[in-house]
């Protein structure tokens, strides 16, 4: 378990003692190393608390960027193909510096973009800043295991691990959603991306949030739907069942003739 925080300010970014403030409320998910990328340029800051897992060393720290400082990441979750990913990507002559598999996303995006996280198998949330584009991209996974939420107000936005660090920060409301509240005694959680507080969104699972930093505009799209898997695993069924209805057709007719030949 890793926390990661991330705030995209319009004009002025908050303090850096404030943003460490509150990143350290994540403490507890990962006590073995903090990282903060504070940049003014870009009114952005990243951090991350650690709890090291697949590679100890100082190589996996986060956040992550690639030698032409470009790309950024910040990762919370595991990703149980990384070893097969990394030798595809070795093969396409990336060099690594760690055992980790945060390194291994980070040439995966660099090398397949978004069609990147199609290919990722685990438990993983994370966000991705690509300076080239101007956008953050925010990740979660398919089945939900890992959290990220968000939040997009007045044109800056923030997201977290947890919500605790979000409500926060200064300008997001600590209001209660009645709809969502009443969505929790219900049914016993929030579904989908609603919180129970009126500024916070929960990330669906499956979903990316890119959101430009120029435009301010955002855009979340959906790069694995359950639906469409069933849909196409019936589809496969069905195509499968008429091959083999088909082919037990034709060998019927071929004994039949071969009867009465």
């Amino acid at each position: 378990v890793c926390g990661i925080l991330g705030i995209s300010s319009k004009n002025s970014l908050i303090s850096e003692h404030q943003f460490r403030a509150s990143l350290e409320m994540l403490h507890h998910r990962g006590p073995d190393n903090t990282g903060v990328i504070y940049d003014k340029d870009l009114n952005l800051a990243l951090g991350l608390k650690r709890l090291s897992i697949i590679d100890l060393s100082a190589n996996g720290s986060q956040p992550m960027e690639d030698q032409e400082n470009r790309i950024q990441l910040i990762f919370n979750g595991e990703i149980y193909n990384y070893k097969e990913l990394r030798k595809d990507l070795e093969k396409l002559n990336h060099e690594f510096t760690s055992a980790s598999d945060t390194e291994v996303l980070l040439h995966g995006y660099t090398e397949w973009g978004k069609d990147l996280f199609e290919k990722l198998s685990g438990m993983f949330a994370f966000a991705i800043v690509d300076k080239l584009k101007n956008e953050i991209v925010l990740v979660r996974d398919r089945a939900g295991e890992k959290p990220l939420f968000y939040s997009i107000l007045n044109e800056e936005l923030f997201f977290s691990s947890e919500i605790k660090p979000l409500i926060n920060f200064p300008g997001l409301s600590k209001d209660i959603d009645p709809l969502s509240l009443n969505q929790l005694f219900e049914f016993g959680y929030t579904p989908r991306s609603y919180s129970i507080f009126r500024d916070i969104r929960k990330l669906a699972p499956g979903a990316t949030l890119t959101f430009n930093l120029k435009t301010r505009e955002h855009i979340i799209e959906n790069y694995w739907e359950i639906s469409e898997r069933i849909s196409k695993t019936n589809i496969k069924l069905n195509i499968d069942k008429s091959m083999e209805n088909n082919l037990v057709s034709q060998l019927e007719g071929l004994l039949e003739k071969s009867v009465k030949s």
